[in-house]
């Protein structure tokens, strides 16, 4: 546990955490691993489920929840935003 590893209680580090990044600790983790699938999806060309996999999500349908809510599109749409006149195929 995170706490732990800083020597707080769950509460204390909890408090922390949102005072320093304005965010929750689960938030934040969800956070870097839509950023580590997104790096992997564009630098990679990796498939989305792959890219979901290897980012720690266990469930794809979790994670295009969590892709929208955290990036505000489909994760099928970021390869192609991020690419608008490329002529490479999109990912699946």
């Amino acid at each position: 546990m995170a706490a732990a590893q800083v020597a707080l209680r769950p509460a204390c580090f909890s408090g922390f955490f949102h005072r320093k990044l304005g965010c929750t600790f689960p938030a934040y983790v969800t956070q870097l691993r839509i950023a580590h699938a997104m790096q992997l999806m564009l630098e990679e060309n990796m498939r989305i489920a792959d890219a979901c996999f290897a980012s720690g999500f266990n469930n794809l349908s979790h994670f295009n929840q969590q892709f929208r809510r955290v990036k505000g599109m489909n994760p099928r749409t970021y390869p192609r935003h991020m690419r608008p006149n490329s002529s490479e195929p999109a990912l699946r």
